[in-house]
């Protein structure tokens, strides 16, 4: 459980941001889906990766983008007060798996996987998001096609997959020497031990 209250610290001060950026593009990778991490309200730090089309054609509109930022800032706060991943629903109707980054029992940071429909988007959906972003409907159509929707197996996978990323970065807490001198550590160090990554095949199962 976090404990309640904004801490005096934030992720940055710990981890650079290139390595953040580093560690969720190499997680990406291995997972062959969508990863971003962001601050505990929800407001990005790194540049996602492996975005889909669909995501980048609705933020392509202010009122998309807005839309965009509202369900991010919504999926942190799900997780704000707990320390378990959760799934979320994004205003576009696609799923993510979210979970919170935790150091010294406080919520730093949100780690936000998926961004995939559960099924395909029906033509009413494709209709809303035309009207709420300005999008040209056979344009949303298009982009929706190349989005792989989650299967009943991925989901529990994806899962447990980020929650065990996440895990990894109290054990920035441990490095007391670093925090002391407030400088920033070398997160690849962290993720080159593969303390979380019990599977290579599980871990890829999550993009099927």
């Amino acid at each position: 459980m976090t404990t309640p209250g904004a801490p005096s610290f934030q992720l940055t001060d710990f981890i650079s941001l290139d390595d953040l950026q580093s560690l969720q593009d190499r997680f990406a990778q291995l997972t062959g889906i969508s990863t971003s991490i962001r601050d505990e309200n929800g407001n990005a730090l790194t540049s996602p990766t492996n975005k889909p089309d669909f995501c980048g054609l609705i933020q392509s509109t202010e009122p998309g983008l807005l839309a965009c930022r509202a369900s991010h800032r919504e999926a942190a706060e799900m997780v704000r007060t707990g320390d378990a991943p959760c799934l979320a629903h994004c205003h576009a109707g696609l799923h993510q798996t979210v979970a919170p980054i935790v150091v010294r029992d406080h919520h730093v940071g949100t780690i936000i996987v998926g961004d995939r429909p559960r099924h395909q988007l029906t033509q009413l959906s494709i209709e809303g998001l035309s009207q709420t972003t300005g999008i040209a409907e056979a344009d949303i159509a298009a982009a929706a096609e190349d989005l792989k929707p989650w299967s009943d197996n991925a989901w529990p996978t994806a899962e447990a997959v980020v929650s065990a990323a996440a895990d990894q970065f109290p054990a920035v807490n441990s490095c007391h020497s670093l925090l002391a001198e407030s400088r920033p550590i070398a997160l690849p160090t962290v993720f080159d031990r593969n303390v979380y990554i019990k599977s290579p095949a599980s871990l890829k199962s999550v993009a099927k």
